[in-house]
């Protein structure tokens, strides 16, 4: 191609390139992008930047390197508004001592841009979420669970809650009899086991190597708390770990959202685990006031 004849006759220029171009631009006598005359624009799905728009881009764009390709992206207002974004690739394709033109090709990106941004929040989500979970059994960690709990506990919607502390009865002698991977599948039983129990909106999270912690809200009444806590106890209860069946412990309390703090609950749920640990294990209690004495 004669880039020097072609850079001033843009419409023979046109004809020679390939149908993915889609703007060409021969600026004025003078190389002023800004005043640069838009020879030709194709439609694009999704639509075009304005001309003005294009002009301003491309002076800047020019500015950067004149003898390569050059690439940016940029966003404009369509006019309902809406930001759409494009990508622009820019080369020089002749030029003489009075004119140099360019061959531009845009694409609109504006599904790709909404597409990375989605995939950059999910990507942060999946991070923020491993963050806040125990690596062992999947379910959240201490500082998490104590973090929500506290503030499930300070909505003053006053729904009947029910929360929990389950201890594994025997774990460490299973580390030391069976090896700690073992032990870590134990755990990720019961996980799974107060997982399936417990509703959607229920919170879960283990608080120390043995102990696990759960709140449950909106509970119809007590009856039905102790029949969940039953059926938590048998589920787990039908566990088996290298032939023998695994036993927990667990102390419950009652109480209605935002009458109570998180430190007396966790206090009164410890010592009804307390009093199950000092009897046989393998049992749960519900604490009452008289265990205080």
């Amino acid at each position: 191609m004669d880039f020097e004849k072609a850079a001033i006759d843009g419409p023979a220029l046109i004809e020679k390139l390939d149908d993915a171009v889609d703007h060409v631009f021969v600026p004025d006598s003078s190389g002023d992008c800004n005043r640069c005359a838009l020879l030709y624009v194709r439609s694009l799905p999704g639509g075009a930047p304005a001309e003005d728009s294009i002009s301003a881009f491309l002076s800047k764009l020019a500015g950067r390197n004149r003898e390569a390709e050059c690439e940016i992206r940029f966003r404009i207002c369509d006019s309902e508004g809406e930001h759409v974004w494009f990508r622009a690739r820019m080369k020089l394709l002749g030029y003489t001592d009075k004119s140099h033109s360019f061959a531009v090709e845009f694409e609109n990106i504006t599904t790709k841009k909404a597409l990375e941004t989605l995939r950059r929040n999910q990507a942060l989500q999946a991070a923020l979420e491993a963050a806040h979970k125990d690596s062992s059994t999947g379910v959240y960690n201490k500082y998490f669970t104590e973090d929500i709990i506290r503030d499930k506990l300070s909505e003053g919607d006053g729904k009947l809650c029910l929360l929990l502390i389950l201890d594994v009865d025997l774990l460490k002698n299973i580390n030391d009899t069976y090896g700690h991977p073992i032990g870590d599948l134990a755990l990720k039983k019961i996980a799974c086991a107060m997982s399936s129990c417990l509703g959607r909106g229920d919170i879960i999270g283990r608080i120390g190597g043995d102990e696990f912690m759960a709140l449950i809200c909106g509970l119809r009444d007590e009856q039905a708390a102790r029949e969940l806590v039953e059926q938590l106890f048998c589920r787990i209860s039908e566990i088996k770990i290298c032939g023998f069946n695994l036993s927990v412990s667990i102390g419950c309390v009652m109480t209605r959202s935002g009458t109570e703090d998180f430190d007396t609950l966790y206090r009164r749920a410890d010592t009804a685990l307390y009093h199950v640990k000092r009897n046989k294990k393998n049992d749960y209690k519900f604490y009452t006031p008289d265990m205080d004495t």
